[in-house]
C-alpha cells in the first residue's frame, strides 16, 4: 500500500511535525503582500462564521456561550 497525502493515520508523529515545520517555514518566507491578503481573507472568513453562528443562535434560541 502506498502512502498518499491523506493517509494521516499511517504517518508517524515525527513526520507530522516535520511537515508542520516545513509549512511554517514556507509561510514565513511569503512576501508582505501575500501575508496581508491572507490575513484579510482569514478575518473576513472569521467574521462571516461569527455572524452566521450568532444569527443561527438568535433564530433557534440556543445559547452559544453559557454564562
Amino acid at each position: 500500500m502506498t502512502q498518499g497525502v491523506y493517509d494521516v493515520a499511517y504517518m508517524k508523529p515525527e513526520e507530522i511535525v516535520e511537515n508542520m515545520l516545513q509549512a511554517g517555514a514556507k509561510k514565513a518566507c511569503l512576501p508582505v503582500k501575500q501575508l496581508l491578503i491572507r490575513g484579510f481573507l482569514a478575518g473576513a472568513f472569521f467574521g462571516y462564521a461569527t455572524t452566521l453562528a450568532i444569527l443561527a443562535a438568535t433564530q433557534t434560541g440556543w445559547v452559544l456561550i453559557p454564562i
